[in-house]
């Protein structure tokens, strides 16, 4: 089962968002509805991994096109790990709880077979 991502209404009139459109050649009117539908199947590859960071590859593969990845870094919405082979943290992910503790605590609350377990 996949992931679901929210986007927040910070993202719409981002800048960073309509220069990564740009920077993959993409015109202007067409270039940050792009990149956020991108950003949004990214956002949902590092929740359903559990990461904060992907490989050059599969951003390039996520995104369909080669050099995606060096552009995301220019475009500041991701940063080179250099200890994580060369890995691409998401920038603005790490904001929120790591998926690990967030996972835990929306499980958390329901016994077995489903059921709440606190007070009514």
């Amino acid at each position: 089962m996949g992931a679901s991502v929210r986007v927040e209404d910070a993202v719409f009139g981002d800048p960073r968002f309509e220069r990564l459109g740009l920077l993959c050649g993409l015109s202007l009117a067409d270039a940050e509805a792009w990149s956020i539908g991108v950003m949004a199947k990214i956002w949902r590859q590092c929740t359903s991994k559990m990461s904060y960071s992907l490989s050059p590859s599969s951003l390039n593969a996520i995104a369909r096109k080669a050099d995606f990845s060096a552009r995301l870094v220019e475009a500041e919405l991701g940063d080179v790990v250099p200890r994580d082979d060369g890995a691409i943290r998401i920038r603005g992910t790490a904001a929120a709880p790591p998926p690990e503790v967030w996972l835990d605590l929306a499980i958390w609350p329901a016994g077995p077979m489903g059921h709440c377990v606190g007070r009514r």
